[in-house]
């Protein structure tokens, strides 16, 4: 359209081209001639500007004019009348240079030509950009002019765009932020295409140009896609661009949307209502889940909320499970009414989120539960993960709602209602029977159960706890700590004696003790010794404070509970004493019960204070004292000096003392050990062990000498043997002859390895002595005889009194030693070398040194018989042939005892006349004739008279006997046992002997 101003421009531009140049179009024009040509045509363009519904062009109205006015010309003077196409053209250059000169000298006044160019037409607004005088610059003048009105056509628009372009060349990419502003309205022309080169720093910076803008639908797209880049993503806008987006949010996609939920929770509500206001029903729904995830406050989610109503046309009827899901925490802007519209199969399938929402009031949690139910059928069908779901729902769920529960579900579900929020005591309570119910009885709980149960434990009766200390014991510290610290203080008062016997760790007997200090109101003062003892264990956790806050009564009542404290270090024990003295008003006071009850507490009484006790206290409880852990050696020493002085001397400790005696044992002096042998000889090998491990090493070998003449057997024997092993570490080499003579007796419990390790030399010394002791195993005393052969340098240099010393040693001594020995130490210790006892062997040896000291037996008289002993019966029966007849009745006893049926057989028969003393196992290889040579008596009597009562013809026989011999019962000069034989004589047969011993 076209304005008057801008024609008024154009009747000037007209006249000034016609009359500048009118020779040109062959008409002469005087100067009165152009003043009329120029009023005419004023006139005509006065006229024209008038008629603006005719919508012609300038091209048009240049026509009219010419044909009304200027005449026919040739202005292209070709010499024939310009044609219309001709003229036109020739004015158009004309109308540019003259709008040219126009613009160039207007200066202030473009207004003017911008007013003009507002109505120009597309072919008029080409005709002004073409020329060169069209810059840049007065390009951006004249679009700040256009930009800022508002009565533009988009194709209006556009065609002002397409010039503006054709002057700007293409190059969109060089617009400044700037020079984008000064588009101004003019932008909303931009083509789609062009949108994409503008920089992206013009479009960040004009952000708030263009959401002014009023564009249309695919600009608005276009321009968003460019936004999306400048920013590379929407993500990356501040919270304030965002706001200034409007309807330029229309063009936002449900991705982009979703990205923008973290910036949407820094909004306010009223950003938030104008960002989302053009957002499609599209984009929204599609990007409804990530909004529902999204953290609100009151006022942004009032804002996405209205926002989402709109989008399901502002009711919930038709909504399912998965749209309230993607709703997410909008859903606590939906009014109970809402929720009464919603279907109740949604609500059952969106619980997990409905049962988080945070905001929902009294009424709409009704609603939903309402819904719920129904959902159902009924709330005795809803399980575990009901109950779980419903979250926040649940404190609005009625204890008489809870009744209606099934338990096992409520049981099941322990984890869940133990840690929920805002329910009552009532609700609370109800859960907790209902969960017992489900579990057949709280001792089937578990302890996972029990870690659940959370502030549902408040309900748990002491009849209850009692029965769950058992699996109190196998919770972690942690676990047990959040368990307890949800009871009723009252309750774990109540149940403390249970609890308090049972067996915690110490990090789960310091949770009992906090729980327990809190039953107590936070201290001790008043606590009674029976509550102490219930306490128990837990004792274990008590300050040194607390024990300082007890009274010395409540202590006394408790001393054995307390004593039996493992945990109880010194300033505890100390605090504890000092209470106990208060309560007996002296230590002098304590008897040996008071002693026993100490337990653990006993390495807390230190020695000035041992020595205050009674004594005679202190001996009666060696039991107790003997065994108690922790005590140092100067409590130790303390102890048994008391127990001595309690006895009256150790001499009076009797083998139980001595057993009890235990640790204090290593104080024992060497004349205390000294005197206590007598008392130890008389305990068993398991006690006597046990005795000596507990005395000082140093004590025990310096008493040795009284052990190794003690009278112990052979068990006792082998302890002191090891424990002398011990105390010399077994270097038995380095042994001289006083620690071997110390040893004593105990030498015989050595090992036969041990004693070939003795010192030679040591060993000479003290063979004198150690070969009288009795009890030398065999092969032990082999060994000795082996070591003194080698102190000897031989058996041979023995001399008699070595031989003699060996003594009980001797028995051991080998054939192969014996034959070694010499006559004259033989013949010097005939008289200590036994009789009998030896085997054959050894037996026929020492008959041959006999042979060797005596010579042959014929020359052997009564004295060699007496000194040869028992050792005669060694010799064969062939050698005892050669001995006088007459010296036969002077064999010793011992020799003719040990004479074997072959010996026998081998005497002659003068011999065997006057041999005395034979039994019928000695002649029993006699032949008859030989057998009626054989000296007999009826039988061995003291008193004949009496022996013939008993038998008349054993008698008659016996004095037959004695009549035939000429000897009665004492008709033995020698006085050896009678072993006599009844020969009954047969003619020429055979005697048969009956031997009567």
């Amino acid at each position: 359209m076209r304005g008057g101003n801008a024609f008024a421009f154009a009747t000037v531009a007209v006249a000034m081209l016609l009359v500048s140049s009118g020779a040109e179009f062959g008409v002469a024009a005087p100067a009165a001639a152009a003043n009329e040509a120029a009023t005419e045509v004023t006139t005509h363009l006065q006229l024209a500007a008038g008629v603006r519904e005719s919508r012609r062009g300038l091209d048009d109205l240049l026509w009219d004019l010419l044909e009304g006015g200027a005449g026919v010309v040739d202005a292209d003077k070709d010499g024939k009348v310009d044609t219309q196409e001709e003229i036109l053209a020739t004015l158009n250059n004309k109308l540019k240079e003259a709008l040219g000169a126009a613009v160039a000298q207007l200066g202030d006044s473009n207004a003017d030509v911008y007013q003009m160019l507002e109505r120009a037409s597309g072919v008029e607004l080409a005709t002004v950009f073409e020329g060169d005088w069209f810059t840049i610059e007065n390009a951006f003048e004249v679009a700040k002019f256009l930009g800022e009105k508002e009565n533009w056509t988009l194709e209006r628009g556009e065609q002002l765009w397409e010039q503006f372009l054709t002057t700007w060349k293409g190059d969109l990419g060089g617009i400044s932020a700037e020079e984008l502003r000064d588009l101004g309205s003019l932008i909303t022309a931009i083509p789609t295409g062009d949108v994409s080169k503008i920089s992206n720093s013009a479009v960040k910076a004009s952000i708030s140009l263009l959401a002014s803008q009023d564009f249309a639908d695919d600009r608005i797209d276009a321009w968003m896609a460019k936004i999306k880049q400048a920013y590379n993503g929407v993500d990356n806008m501040d919270v304030t661009d965002l706001a200034k987006l409007g309807e330029l949010a229309g063009g936002l996609f449900a991705e982009d949307i979703r990205k923008l939920v973290v910036k949407m929770e820094e909004m306010t509500g009223v950003q938030l209502t104008h960002l989302l206001e053009p957002v499609t029903v599209e984009a929204w729904k599609g990007a409804l889940e990530a909004i529902g995830d999204g953290t609100f406050n009151e006022q942004q989610a009032a804002a996405l909320f209205d926002k989402t109503k709109a989008v399901f046309g502002d009711t919930f009827a038709g909504i399912n499970g998965a749209q309230l899901l993607q709703i997410g925490a909008l859903l606590e802007q939906l009014s109970a009414g809402d929720w009464a519209t919603v279907d109740q199969q949604a609500v059952k399938e969106a619980l997990a989120t409905i049962g988080q929402l945070g905001g929902l009031d009294e009424a709409k949690t009704k609603a939903v539960l309402d819904k719920l139910e129904l959902a159902y059928e009924s709330i005795q069908r809803w399980d575990e993960n009901t109950l779980r779901d419903l979250g926040r729902l649940l404190p609005g769920l009625l204890p008489e709602k809870i009744d209606q529960l099934a338990a096992s579900a409520v049981h099941r579900a322990l984890e869940y209602l133990g840690a929920a929020e805002g329910l009552s005591e009532a609700q609370l309570a109800a859960y907790f029977a209902k969960a017992k119910e489900g579990a057949k009885g709280i001792e089937n709980f578990d302890v996972t159960d029990l870690e659940h149960l959370g502030q549902l434990a408040f309900h748990v009766a002491k009849e209850d706890l009692e029965k769950l200390v058992v699996k109190l014991e196998n919770m972690s510290g942690l676990q047990l700590e959040a368990f307890i610290d949800q009871l009723n203080p009252a309750v774990w008062k109540e149940a403390i004696a249970s609890i308090g016997s049972g067996t915690f760790s110490v990090e789960q007997l310091g949770h009992l003790y906090d729980q327990t200090k809190v039953a107590f109101g936070g201290k001790f003062a008043d606590v009674q010794g029976a509550e102490l003892v219930a306490i128990g264990n837990i004792l274990a956790r008590f300050t040194v404070g607390d024990w300082e806050s007890v009274s010395p009564t409540a202590i006394k009542d408790a001393l054995v509970t307390i004593a039996g404290i493992a945990d109880m270090d010194k300033a505890k024990a100390k605090a504890v004493l000092d209470k106990l003295e208060l309560a007996y008003e002296s230590i002098q006071r304590w008897d040996e019960n008071t002693l026993r009850d100490l337990g653990r507490l006993l390495p807390g009484l230190l020695p000035e204070k041992i020595d205050q006790l009674a004594a005679s206290a202190v001996h009666r409880a060696l039991e107790y004292l003997g065994a108690a852990e922790g005590l140092s050696e100067a409590q130790l020493a303390a102890y048994f000096a008391k127990a001595k002085e309690g006895a009256k001397g150790i001499e009076n400790f009797d083998v139980t003392d001595l057993e009890h005696l235990g640790q204090l044992a290593f104080h024992v002096a060497k004349e205390d050990l000294e005197k206590l042998v007598v008392k130890l000889e008389s305990m068993s090998g398991l006690q006597l062990e046990a005795f000596i491990d507990q005395l000082n090493p140093a004590v025990w070998k310096e008493a040795l000498a009284a052990f190794g003449r003690g009278d112990f057997d052979v068990d006792q024997l082998a302890v002191l043997y090891n424990e002398a092993k011990v105390a010399f570490g077994g270097r038995w080499e380095e042994l001289d002859a006083q620690r071997l003579l110390a040893l004593g007796r105990i030498l015989t419990a050595f090992d036969p390895a041990d004693l070939s390790t003795l010192d030679t030399d040591a060993l000479k010394e003290v063979v004198a002595t150690i070969g009288q002791f009795q009890g030398w195993e065999t092969r032990k005393a082999q060994v000795l005889i082996d070591r003194l052969a080698v102190a000897y340098d031989g058996l041979a240099n023995f001399d008699g009194r070595t031989l003699a010393d060996l003594a009980e040693l001797l028995d051991a001594i080998l054939p192969a030693q014996i034959k070694q020995l010499s006559k004259e130490a033989v013949r010097e210790a005939l008289a200590d070398i036994r009789a009998n006892g030896w085997n054959p062997d050894q037996l026929a040896e020492w008959a041959k040194k006999l042979v060797e000291i005596f010579g042959s037996l014929d020359n052997w008289t009564k004295e060699d018989l007496a000194q040869g002993g028992g050792l005669i019966a060694g010799l064969p029966g062939g050698d005892l042939a050669d001995l006088p007849a007459d010296l036969v009745p002077e064999l010793p006893e011992e020799a003719v005892e040990q004479l074997s049926p072959d010996q026998v057989n081998g005497l002659t028969d003068e011999q065997l006349s006057k041999i005395d003393g034979l039994n019928s196992n000695q002649v029993s290889e006699l032949s008859p004739t030989r057998l009626e040579l054989v000296m007999v008596q009826a039988i061995e009597v003291s008193d004949p008279n009496a022996a013939a009562e008993e038998s008349g013809d054993a008698g008659k026989a016996g004095s037959s006997a004695d009549a035939a011999t000429g000897k009665g019962a004492g008709g033995n000069a020698g006085g050896r046992p009678l072993v006599t034989f009844v020969a009954l004589a047969l003619p020429l047969a055979a005697s048969v002997a009956v031997l009567l011993v």
